[in-house]
């Protein structure tokens, strides 16, 4: 079993609110982080995911509990000690003048020079080290605004790794990414944990990429639990789709996706042999209120006929055959409901 870097004691979460009353998040919460593992806080919107990050990191005390870092409660860390051991990535976009990428990078140092501190050659060939594996190192001249949101990502996670801490946090890091950027930036994370042994948490709504990519999940419920496991084990046993599932919503076991739940007012057979052009066609007509269905029993059909050169769509109303040679103009035809 890996080393244990960080675990709660009975940790409970929360805040106080404008009356003094204590609003109570997460309590009782027993959880461990591993050396080298990467780790998805998972939850629903408004659930807690940043307060008991922000808890986690010190930067907000438990209202009971503890906890502990290398097993010390976190609380008897100094400021500069605790920097030493976690690094911490925001999704505050940082505005710092004329600041070049490397001198973003080398702040990661502070812990080690101070705020007016020279860097050293170690200091500098960590910063160096840094920007290799973010691959970051074309960016060094220049500033930060002169970035996209991705590249930008990639600059404050080398930052954290110029800290040198075996624990990095991250709040939401994809937040405001396009989709291959999202991808981007989690695999970087996924082979940062690996090749440098370092812990890395991240809370993050990206539900897909975290069950293919995470080592093992914490999921955040509303009942005051968290769930802790490997993401398979969370999926099999029903935990997941328990969780996020609602009545417009169905998250599909077998393959880890979300499905939205459409109401149908028609169904009709759809044959069809290649898979693939099966699912992307029961999901077009699921967009306009048709279902497709496996059973012949219904008068209607669409056979699809998949030619060397072009796929022919033979529907059946009725036993009135019409033929389509184009999936949008079949579309267009049954949505037209005077003609069904």
């Amino acid at each position: 079993m890996s080393q244990i870097l960080l675990h709660t004691h009975n940790l409970s979460v929360g805040y106080r609110t404008s009356h003094r009353a204590i609003k109570i998040i997460q309590k009782n919460l027993n959880l461990k982080l591993y050396a080298g593992e990467l780790v998805s806080l998972l939850g629903t919107n408004g659930i807690g995911k940043s307060t008991l990050m922000r808890t986690l990191a010190g930067l907000q005390k438990p209202l009971s509990g503890s906890v502990n870092l290398d097993n010390q409660a976190i609380s008897q860390y100094t400021v500069q000690q605790l920097a030493k051991k976690l690094s911490l990535v925001l999704t505050d976009r940082i505005e710092i003048g004329n600041f070049s990428v490397r001198d973003l990078i080398g702040l990661g140092r502070y812990p080690y020079t101070g705020w007016l501190g020279n860097l050293t050659p170690e200091d500098e060939d960590m910063i160096d080290w840094a920007m290799q594996v973010t691959e970051t190192q074309a960016l060094a001249g220049r500033n930060l605004y002169e970035l996209s949101d991705g590249e930008r990502q990639k600059v404050m996670i080398a930052r954290a790794l110029a800290q040198t801490t075996s624990l990095i946090f991250l709040d939401e890091p994809t937040a405001h990414l396009d989709v291959p950027n999202r991808v981007m930036i989690f695999q970087l994370l996924h082979r940062l944990a690996q090749e440098t042994n370092k812990t890395i948490l991240l809370a993050t709504h990206e539900l897909d990429l975290a069950l293919q990519i995470s080592d093992r999940v914490w999921l955040m419920s509303g009942d005051e639990v968290v769930y802790e496991d490997i993401p398979e084990n969370l999926v099999l046993n029903g935990t997941f789709a328990r969780l996020f599932q609602k009545e417009s919503l169905h998250f599909e076991t077998s393959n880890g996706t979300f499905q939205v739940r459409l109401q149908p007012t028609h169904a009709i057979h759809l044959k069809c042999s290649d898979p693939t052009l099966y699912f992307w066609v029961s999901r077009a007509l699921a967009r306009i209120g048709w279902q497709a269905v496996e059973s012949e029993l219904t008068e209607n059909q669409i056979i699809i006929h998949n030619l060397p050169n072009k796929v022919i769509w033979e529907l059946k109303l009725a036993n009135n055959p019409q033929n389509f040679d184009n999936l949008a103009h079949l579309l267009n035809f049954l949505r037209n409901k005077e003609q069904i």
